[in-house]
């Protein structure tokens, strides 16, 4: 099965911290998804996708995960998005059925396009931290733990390095 990535699971680096091993080379290749515009979630620098007539959503299409990369795309999507099926136009003409990750409806969206060059410059990095420390968890906690304790740290001020210390004392 392809899968039709179009936010932060473009960038190279976050997908490889997110699968936990290196990418094979030629990894993606573009491809749009027509009828969603691409928005920010309201608390998250990530985006989601809503419906949208007209309009389409550039991304990449990636064939090559295998059923582990895919539980670990999963808990990295955690709550806020879910799989759905569509047909994507990839270059050169093509199209084929990928998955994507749609909004679930379990966050809050702001009507602000959100453009992947603007979060590489102003994000990625503090993202690439904290994907790194969220991707620790992956086989210590199910999803449902994993976001509890991570809530409980945010709102107590806690640092989230030490919710990794604490994974991995336990």
């Amino acid at each position: 099965m392809s899968y039709f990535f179009f936010g932060t699971l473009m960038d190279a680096d976050v997908m490889e911290a997110v699968i936990g091993r290196p990418l094979p080379p030629a990894w993606a290749r573009p491809a749009r998804l027509s009828g969603y515009r691409r928005v920010c979630l309201r608390e998250e620098p990530f985006p989601v996708l809503v419906p949208a007539a007209g309009m389409s959503v550039l991304g990449i299409v990636v064939d090559w995960l295998n059923a582990e990369d895919i539980d670990r795309v999963l808990f990295f999507e955690s709550i806020e998005y879910a799989p759905l099926e569509v047909i994507v136009a990839v270059d050169g003409g093509g199209r084929e059925s990928a998955m994507v990750f749609a909004d679930s409806g379990a966050a809050e969206r702001r009507d602000t396009p959100w453009d992947i060059t603007v979060w590489a410059a102003r994000q990625k990095a503090e993202d690439l931290r904290l994907t790194r420390l969220w991707m620790a968890f992956y086989g210590r906690y199910d999803i449902a733990t994993a976001n509890r304790l991570w809530d409980e740290a945010v709102t107590a001020g806690r640092p989230l390095e030490d919710l990794l210390r604490s994974a991995s004392a336990g």
